[in-house]
């Protein structure tokens, strides 16, 4: 709740171990809410969230420390190169090997030439950024990775590539990705199941059906 506004009305799923679970629903419906929860930015007013087996109320260095997450509107230290950000990142978690996982990553999201610029990340498009911040998250290699309309930027063609870089990381290292959005048709593409948040109700909760009957719950 925000003051007498119910935003979330008793919310209950479980997300399965390596599985991309996606949160759909038009702005407004509370699927920003509900990954603020989750990242314990907000505190629910009632119920539970668990994580890895962890309370979040209680054990927030302990999941903390195993998830990592990406937003369109993610702010960066515009003063600083790209490559700045993400040694800064790295370090604040203590990853061990990070040049060469800064490396890795921004091959498979095809953002070498982006790294290798010295320009500041204040002088970066919107795309650009967009794609800077997904780096910034897998560097740390989470065990779950929350991404909250994280490519509202891109263009078809990057869409695309970064749809497919999170296939790979879902298969190769058994990630557990939520992935919220708007849009019908990237949920349908890159998501096992769904939860459809409608006015902060759950209307939907399920494996992946057909765009049109999720329309009837959307």
């Amino acid at each position: 709740r925000f003051g007498n506004k119910l935003v979330l009305n008793k919310i209950n799923f479980s997300v399965a171990k390596g599985s991309v679970f996606g949160i759909l629903g038009n702005n407004g419906a509370g699927k920003s809410v509900l990954i603020n929860i989750l990242l314990g930015l907000l505190s629910p007013d009632e119920g539970r969230v668990s994580i890895l087996g962890y309370d979040r109320a209680i054990h927030h260095r302990e999941i903390n420390s195993r998830l990592n997450f990406a937003f369109s509107y993610q702010s960066l230290q515009l003063q600083s190169s790209p490559r700045e950000n993400l040694l800064t990142f790295a370090r604040l978690y203590g990853v061990r090997n990070h040049e060469s996982k800064i490396d890795h990553y921004s091959r498979l999201l095809g953002i070498e030439t982006i790294i290798a610029n010295t320009k500041k990340v204040v002088h970066m498009s919107s795309g650009e950024r967009v794609k800077l911040s997904l780096c910034k998250a897998l560097v740390t290699e989470p065990k779950i990775l929350l991404l909250d309309e994280p490519f509202v930027y891109l263009d078809p063609s990057s869409l695309e590539q970064m749809v497919k870089t999170i296939k790979t990381i879902n298969k190769t290292r058994k990630t557990t990705i939520v992935y919220t959005s708007h849009k019908l048709n990237e949920i349908r593409n890159l998501c096992d199941s769904v939860l459809v948040l409608k006015k902060g109700n759950i209307s939907y909760l399920g494996k992946i059906v057909s765009e049109k009957k999720l329309l009837t719950y959307y």
